[in-house]
């Protein structure tokens, strides 16, 4: 279809040329700084080694652990720690454990009565405390 211009609204062989985005380079891409700092790190890329941390293993009244800690012991291990900075890390994996079968059951029994719950308020307090069975001449 020719439109009344004479060229194809279809045809997208030929733009505008406001369409045309021919950027120029006005500068480097990365500044001086920051080619210096690329060409140091790829010279010295896998050069530096960490020394190894001294562990001394002759401390006086260290005991070795041997084994697992037994069950009953496991029970007192603490729930939550404090982090480097102060701040108390409740949420670890060994809390979550704790609390797992607490709260599973818990909404497993909302679940049972959480309707039958909501069904009385609303039949106590948005119907004026009137049963719904209460027969009454107006």
């Amino acid at each position: 279809e020719v439109d009344s211009h004479g060229s194809d609204p279809l045809d997208f062989s030929r733009k505008h040329p406001i369409f045309d985005l021919h950027l120029t380079k006005e500068g480097p891409e990365f500044s001086e700084v920051e080619e210096r700092k690329r060409i140091f790190a790829e010279e010295n890329f896998g050069r530096y080694r960490p020394p190894e941390p001294e562990i001394p293993k002759d401390w006086p009244g260290l005991v070795a652990r041997v084994g697992d800690v037994p069950a009953t012991m496991k029970w007192y291990i603490p729930s939550s720690s404090y982090e480097r900075n102060g701040f108390l890390n409740f949420k670890t994996v060994r809390m979550q454990r704790r609390l797992m079968p607490f709260l599973f059951f818990s909404l497993v029994v909302y679940g049972w009565v959480g309707n039958h719950m909501n069904g009385y308020y609303f039949e106590k307090h948005n119907n004026n405390f009137e049963s719904p069975s209460l027969l009454y001449d107006k």
